[in-house]
Order: C-alpha cells, then structure tokens, then sequence
C-alpha cells in the first residue's frame, strides 16, 4: 500500500536572491517506477 515518509531536502539559490517569498516546487520520482511520482509546491523566504 502506499505510505507517507518525510524527507529533509537542503535547497540552494543562486546568486545573492531577491528578498522576500520564492515559489518552488520539488518533483520525487520513484527509481523503480517512473509512473510512480509526486510534485510538491513549498515557497523559501529570502531575508530583507
């Protein structure tokens, strides 16, 4: 059955970044079965 896992993920910007909120979305594909897949969309605040 299918199950739920949290994952800690470290993300990079490059350059120095705008301040303020940044969408981004984060695509986990199953290495066994690429028909397996989620996209999750979070957002990262770049201090002013």
């Amino acid at each position: 059955g299918a199950s739920t896992r949290a994952v800690p993920v470290r993300v990079r910007a490059e350059g120095a970044g705008q301040p303020g909120s940044h969408r981004i979305a984060f695509t986990v594909t199953a290495l066994d079965d690429p028909a397996v897949a989620v996209r999750e969309e979070a957002a990262f605040i770049v201090p002013r």
